[in-house]
């Protein structure tokens, strides 16, 4: 499955490599460094009433995913990121200091936060929906994961994201 996955990442990157998208990817990852950006969301919809309770919700989904994701999958499985399987990938962005490739952190991070956006009918998940997609193919794009460890990441986001709009109690009144 490896080899098969790293021939879809040298496709993309034979049809979709080009100076605007390297710049540009780099930068969209970045957003989803240490899942800031989300936490970030998930902090100012704290300070309103009317989105608190999303917000701790949102902050629990993201909590589940990091926990079985990034402290128990990662750690399982130990997948190599496809630079470790290539060493001949030129990378745009430094490699990460996680050893596990599967799941994309990113991206469980990212698809977590939309999806509780979403399924909260929250007026801006439309945003947030583009930006998890667009941080999640970056992560592809630059080849610091393989399309399944990205899947694998958009699944568990959105499980984690399920559980918890279903059972973190309603502690703020929306």
């Amino acid at each position: 499955m490896t080899l098969f996955e790293l021939d879809i990442l040298y496709f993309l990157q034979e049809i979709l490599k080009n100076d605007f998208l390297d710049s540009f990817m780099p930068k969209v990852t970045s957003l989803g460094n240490a899942g800031a950006l989300w936490i970030g969301i998930a902090v100012v919809l704290l300070l309103f009433r009317k989105t608190r309770q999303t917000g701790l919700i949102m902050a629990a989904a993201m909590l589940c995913s990091f926990v079985f994701g990034n402290l128990i999958l990662k750690n399982v499985i130990a997948r190599p990121r496809p630079y470790a399987v290539d060493p001949n990938i030129v990378l745009l962005i430094k490699p990460s200091i996680e050893a596990g490739s599967f799941p994309s952190g990113h991206t469980m991070n990212a698809f977590s936060a939309a999806f509780v956006l979403t399924f909260r009918q929250e007026k801006f998940y439309g945003w947030a929906m583009m930006l998890a997609i667009v941080i999640a193919f970056s992560r592809i794009y630059l080849m610091m994961h393989f399309p399944t460890d990205v899947l694998g990441g958009i699944v568990i986001g959105y499980i984690s994201a399920a559980l918890c709009c279903r059972f973190v109690p309603p502690i703020f009144d929306d």
